[in-house]
């Protein structure tokens, strides 16, 4: 079964998933916030199942990061994806179960980001849990071929 947890910016998606993988187990990942200073500077990757944290996204240039995939304000780094990805076609070929991926957005709708593994996960017809923003839904479930979902939306006020 897939479960897509969606809702705007700042909604607490992240935070729903991290919840249901501490209630179920599992392995994926999640995209925390980082902040410097109390400002918003970008996005880290943590492995859910392991807790290791590495620098996924920054706004603009950052000291120490080294992202080489520009898109919009942001950029990403590729080995931070591979790393993802090599790590999510296992759990697929391995039937681990559920399988969060937090999140679906225009990257992966271009073919980056965690592409290749949602569609790994996908095809083993795993549980899975993923997270898509308002903006990107409708495109994620057509690009994707998501027949069967049900929709969770986060009980945290939305902005």
């Amino acid at each position: 079964m897939i479960t897509v947890i969606t809702g705007p910016v700042d909604c607490g998606k992240t935070s729903e998933i991290n919840k249901i993988f501490e209630n179920s187990g599992g392995d994926g990942f999640i995209s925390p916030k980082v902040y410097r200073d109390g400002v918003f500077v970008g996005y880290d990757l943590k492995h859910l199942a392991t807790g290791e944290t590495r620098a996924l996204a920054r706004i603009g240039k950052c000291s120490g990061f080294e992202g080489n995939l520009e898109y919009g304000r942001f950029l990403f780094s590729r080995g931070s994806f591979d790393y993802a990805n090599s790590i999510l076609i296992d759990m697929a070929k391995n039937s681990i179960k559920p399988i969060f991926i937090d999140e679906i957005g225009p990257v992966e709708l271009f073919g980056g980001g965690f592409h290749n593994g949602i569609i790994s996960a996908i095809e083993a017809n795993v549980d899975l849990y993923l997270v898509i923003g308002y903006r990107c839904f409708r495109e994620a479930v057509d690009k994707f071929h998501i027949g069967e979902y049900r929709i969770l939306i986060p009980k945290r006020s939305c902005r």
